[in-house]
């Protein structure tokens, strides 16, 4: 086996290994949400909040532009080093930054609106939690783009582990605020 392939394999498992402790704190994190909320007013409310920003998560930084940048940051790398490749990065991130922003704005401007004319709870927090959840999307947008960045480089597992740590800090946020947001006594045990 050449050092080539031993580094691949040492990626590989690298990567697969930060994916499966990523799923386990996830499916943690899951748990915790829902013992913690159970299937009230708040647990929808909380679930529904956090699809927003995580649909363009998958979408924009895991999805369409991740696949359409990396073959040209690949190409760019190979016509002009690395330096082409990040004035590439650079130029997609200065043109993406604007419209995330703006549509970060805008979500946060709807759920407001929501707010004000909520005529229930559920509606009230759902409406709540989306604008603390709103400026994840364009946070998270970005790192996705520069994982793929970071992985052409040659670095791999970087994203596995920040989500690792995204579940982890969920997992105190929750146990830390979920206390007071609990539906019942049963969620606040």
């Amino acid at each position: 086996m050449t050092n080539e392939q031993k580094r691949q394999y040492r990626n590989m498992a690298k990567t697969a290994s930060w994916t499966m402790v990523s799923r386990i704190t996830g499916l943690v994190r899951d748990q915790v949400t829902t013992a913690m909320f159970g299937a009230g007013h708040v647990g929808a409310a909380f679930l529904f909040a956090f699809q927003i920003p995580n649909l363009f998560r998958r979408l924009l930084g895991e999805g369409a532009l991740t696949a359409a940048t990396v073959p040209v940051l690949a190409a760019k790398t190979d016509e002009g080093g690395r330096p082409a490749a990040f004035a590439f990065l650079n130029y997609i991130l200065r043109r993406m930054l604007p419209w995330m922003l703006g549509l970060t704005l805008l979500a946060i401007g709807v759920a407001w609106g929501w707010l004000l004319l909520a005529t229930n709870l559920e509606n009230q927090y759902a409406a709540e939690l989306t604008i603390w959840c709103m400026p994840y999307m364009p946070i998270i947008c970005i790192a996705a783009l520069f994982t793929s960045a970071v992985n052409l480089c040659g670095k791999f597992g970087l994203a596995e582990i920040a989500s690792s740590c995204l579940n982890l800090c969920m997992i105190l946020g929750v146990g830390f605020f979920g206390y007071y947001l609990a539906d019942s006594d049963i969620g606040r045990a």
